[in-house]
């Protein structure tokens, strides 16, 4: 595949919409697989979040926008490389790196003229949480294990935890290739109304901060049940999914919620250890104050092995 011109026009804006200028840039115009090609070169938006940049490539381009008080925002724009584009080209958002520009039907040649809007995340309120990053073997005569989000631990009797915010059960999971259950993992966060749950959230690979900033006010759900070889199940163990949970509900004489605990699980895996042994593996990190549903943590992570 030979260089050719390559342009794209960014448009950068916040979470609302709104332009972010003078935010600074670095592109790379792919030239090829050796990274002894590779070299950035840099700009800035202007007043109304315009950018447009053009350099030789072979249809890949790489990008990140960094500002004060934003998270870095990066991602690829990626030109399809085949022989013919239609007039328009349809675009999608790919997860994991930017977005990709597909041909139609039509026109014989390459289009290499593109927009990309980026949204930049603003910094709202990073403020210590309770973080926890456990890696732990499932023992063989507990059905259930509950785990304190406040203190970072199991509770009773295979930790200190006074609490259990959320119960892990092992539990028949759904039929694998074989036609027979595997194992799977029953996730609860409450008794029926208790306004204790989870959200699931997809990641932004965009975003330096690939998760939400403030914890929903609705829309969570008490138990989920993961198999071990289904599609979610993985999404959570590989990190493209994450829970928001809310916990320590309270609930006034008419049933709305007052008081709850906010927080994020990532990372979530029940899987065989080095020696066959079921283990259990999650990370994340919880708000200590009642009411607080900012998710932004400047946190330290000690680690529950056993």
């Amino acid at each position: 595949m030979g260089l050719r011109r390559t342009v794209v026009e960014f448009d950068v804006v916040d979470e609302n919409g709104n332009p972010i200028s003078d935010a600074d840039a670095s592109v790379v115009f792919i030239k090829s697989d050796s990274l002894a090609h590779v070299k950035s070169d840099h700009g800035q938006t202007d007043g109304d979040g315009h950018l447009r940049m053009g350099g030789f490539s072979t249809g890949e381009v790489w990008f990140q926008f960094t500002k004060d008080g934003y998270y870095r925002t990066g991602g690829r724009v990626w030109f399809q490389r085949q022989g013919h584009v239609a007039d328009g080209v349809s675009w999608e958002q790919d997860k994991l790196y930017g977005q990709n520009f597909w041909p139609e039907t039509g026109q014989t040649g390459m289009l290499r003229e593109m927009p990309c809007r980026v949204v930049m995340k603003k910094v709202l309120d990073l403020h210590p949480m309770r973080a926890f990053d456990v890696d732990s073997v499932w023992p063989d005569d507990m059905e259930s294990l509950g785990f304190d989000f406040e203190k970072g631990d199991w509770v009773p009797p295979r930790g200190k935890g006074e609490q259990a915010d959320v119960w892990f059960s092992m539990v028949p999971g759904k039929p694998g290739a074989s036609g027979e259950a595997c194992e799977g993992l029953e996730v609860k966060f409450g008794n029926p109304g208790s306004g204790n749950g989870y959200v699931c959230e997809e990641r932004d690979y965009w975003s330096e901060r690939g998760w939400l900033l403030v914890a929903p006010e609705t829309g969570y759900e008490e138990k989920l049940l993961l198999s071990r070889d289904d599609e979610f199940a993985q999404a959570l163990e590989h990190g493209e999914k994450y829970l928001v949970v809310r916990t320590r509900a309270k609930r006034d004489e008419e049933g709305n919620i007052v008081s709850a605990r906010y927080g994020l699980i990532r990372l979530l895996k029940l899987a065989p250890g080095r020696l066959a042994s079921t283990r259990i593996r999650f990370f994340g990190w919880m708000n200590l104050q009642d009411n607080e549903r900012g998710l932004e943590s400047t946190y330290s992570v000690p680690r529950t092995v056993w």
